[in-house]
């Protein structure tokens, strides 16, 4: 969960817009306020302001509102000539479309205000223009120009802080010459000392933008002059979130370049700022990173038996203070990070019985994207194969039971008919046995179903080498909101089984499925030597049965991403109620985390996996993508075979 917080708002230049009337108003309230005052207003520039306020307001609630009264403020504006009317309108309707993310819009927008207000030579707007702009760039991981936009915001947020400095450093000359109780004059320096204040937390954010960019780009020292910069700032105007934010970016920056020591360090500030600001959503966020940076210690090769189970004690500490804060703010992606990276402090400390709960927490909250009719049918699914199970399995034993009673206290006279009976029992059990049988190979893998069946038990394994895919279904929430429960089910239903289809036309072994994602291996319980090669193979026809898919339906297909590295894992069955074959590891975690880090409708493999395929497929080499609990790892995207 460890994240860059970026100091990056789309906005207008409020100061100019809002009517004293609506200052004391937010969100929905503050939009009905200006709604009620529209159609009073003259067809001028009071409309105008009016117009494009609302379409600012409107850009965290409806950017689609935002846009058609940005577009009426704008054919206003343009109808008055009015120049800074019609760049303001054109900010505004950037907004929205950023908000949408439509970029290609928003830029057009950005640019258009931009222009206009070089022409003006107005250098607050040139600034605000020119940090949307960078915001831009910098989501689209264009950093070099995001950088030189948010550099050439700079000397202008500058020179506004230093003519803020100014005007107040002026009021208060004069204040000797006023009447102490001269309300107005008190009010306009009040005022004049506040617009000083929000200039510079606005220059601390520029600074702030600037040094994220030099994250990315890993000038890590660049980036710190910058947010040292903004530090000097912010606690000259007792800027607690601001700082909090700093101190968590340059804990990032220290936890990517493994000095976890330094991570900790500014983690723990970050925190403390959060939990004296009583900001739960940023304490679980450093309760998190503290948990990472304990565990990444744990992990390290130097890390003795003891101190590694100290760090290990810290990092479930620290994780399960995170967690119960999410639970409270209602985060329920912190609790599944939270669950996860609980499960791998676990999970590495030895406690498997532990690492399994919070790994079903994990899958529980996962699942919980479904809706509740969803979730029912699913678990009216799950009962009806455990019932008819246990059903079958009765009737087999009791047959059985029956067979020793006759052979036992039958006699000589009857023996025909025993034998007959026998027979037909036989025939029955056999027919039940298979029927028995083919359910038990649904749940487990033929070895280790024989294996069940002989002792009553099955010991888990170790393998090496093996390969793991996980696949997910992008934007899943949203696409299963637009269907009916039916149709959501059948078409999970489709697309399932056309990968088990696939898996075991390549002797893969299907090990589950929770919500939209579905998990295999490859290379147990039978070793193969071809198990990354027939890994891929797959992986390759269930992107293509999903493309054909997506060209059929169109929109209501889901698209697909697809992660795979290769490693060890350990194997065995969990539980002894809906008991289920499951596989823990470092490989699990890696090719979750390839999965994640894949996009729609591409398989991303480790540097592992290319290894040992390279030979058969053609790869794009991605370069050095950060890994959650990894580091920068090396990734591929497999696109087609050789």
């Amino acid at each position: 969960m460890r994240v860059i917080f970026a100091v990056m708002v789309c906005f207008s230049a409020i100061s100019f817009l809002t009517p004293p009337v609506f200052a004391q108003k937010q969100g929905q309230a503050l939009i009905d306020s200006l709604l009620k005052e529209l159609p009073a207003k003259k067809e001028d520039t009071a409309k105008v302001k009016l117009l494009e306020k609302l379409s600012y307001e409107y850009t965290n609630v409806n950017p689609d509102e935002g846009i058609k009264y940005g577009k009426q403020a704008l054919a206003l504006a343009e109808q008055k000539k009015w120049e800074k009317g019609i760049a303001y309108a054109n900010n505004s309707i950037g907004s929205n479309y950023d908000a949408k993310s439509d970029f290609p819009q928003a830029m057009d927008y950005y640019l258009k205000a931009l222009t206009i207000n070089e022409k003006r030579n107005d250098s607050g707007a040139i600034a605000v223009n020119s940090l949307n702009i960078g915001i831009i760039y910098y989501r689209q991981n264009d950093f070099n120009k995001a950088l030189d936009y948010y550099l050439k915001a700079l000397p202008l947020n500058n020179n506004l802080t230093h003519r803020k400095e100014l005007e107040l450093k002026l009021l208060n000359e004069k204040k000797q010459h006023k009447n102490e109780e001269d309300t107005t004059f008190i009010k306009t320096q009040k005022k004049a000392a506040e617009a000083l204040i929000e200039s510079k937390k606005g220059l601390a954010a520029n600074l702030v933008d600037i040094g994220i960019v030099y994250s990315s780009l890993k000038e890590y020292s660049k980036a710190m002059e910058y947010y040292k910069q903004a530090l000097v700032i912010d606690y000259e105007v007792d800027n607690k979130d601001g700082k909090g934010e700093i101190y968590a970016n340059i804990g990032t920056d220290y936890f990517t370049q493994n000095n976890y020591p330094e991570a900790l360090q500014y983690s723990f500030r970050s925190l403390r700022l959060y939990q004296e600001l009583g900001n739960k959503d940023g304490i679980a966020v450093e309760l998190d990173a503290i948990g990472e940076a304990y565990l990444a210690i744990a992990k390290e090769d130097s890390a003795v038996p003891a101190e590694k189970a100290v760090n290990l004690n810290k990092a479930v500490e620290y994780l399960e203070q995170g967690s119960v804060i999410s639970k409270e703010i209602g985060n329920l992606e912190h609790q599944i990070e939270f669950s996860r990276d609980i499960s791998d402090a676990y999970f590495l400390a030895g406690n498997c019985d532990a690492a399994l709960r919070s790994l079903k927490v994990y899958t529980t909250l996962k699942d919980s994207v479904f809706s509740d009719q969803n979730k029912v049918k699913l678990a009216g699914l799950e009962k009806q194969r455990e019932t008819e199970l246990a059903a079958r399995l009765a009737r087999l034993e009791t047959l059985r039971k029956r067979n020793e009673t006759l052979v036992i206290f039958g006699g000589f006279f009857v023996l025909i008919t025993i034998i007959g009976i026998v027979i037909w029992n036989n025939r029955k059990v056999t027919a039940e046995k298979q029927r028995s049988d083919e359910l038990l190979l649904n749940i487990l893998p033929a070895k280790v179903a024989e294996e069940l069946k002989a002792t009553g038990k099955s010991e888990a394994r170790y393998f090496d080498p093996v390969t793991v895919i996980f696949t997910d279904f992008v934007d899943f929430t949203i696409h299963a909101e637009k269907m009916s429960p039916a149709e959501l089910i059948a078409e999970l239903h489709m697309c399932f089984k056309a990968f088990d289809d696939i898996s075991g036309k390549y002797g893969i072994e299907k090990i589950k499925t929770a919500g939209d994602a579905y998990m295999a291996v490859s290379g147990l319980p039978v070793a193969s030597s071809a198990h990354a090669v027939n890994m891929v193979n797959a992986a390759l026809e269930i992107r293509d049965f999903m493309l054909a898919r997506k060209e059929k339906m169109g929109e209501r297909a889901f698209e697909i991403r697809l992660g795979i590295h290769s490693g060890s894992v350990v194997a065995g069955i969990v539980g002894v109620k809906k008991f289920a074959y499951d596989i823990w590891g470092d490989t699990v975690n890696t090719a979750a985390r390839m999965e994640q880090n894949s996009v729609a409708g591409r398989i991303n493999i480790s540097q592992t996996t290319y290894d040992l395929v390279h030979d058969f497929f053609n790869c794009s080499y991605r370069g050095e993508i950060e890994a959650k609990n990894k580091g920068n790892m090396k990734m591929y995207f497999v696109d087609s075979k050789k």
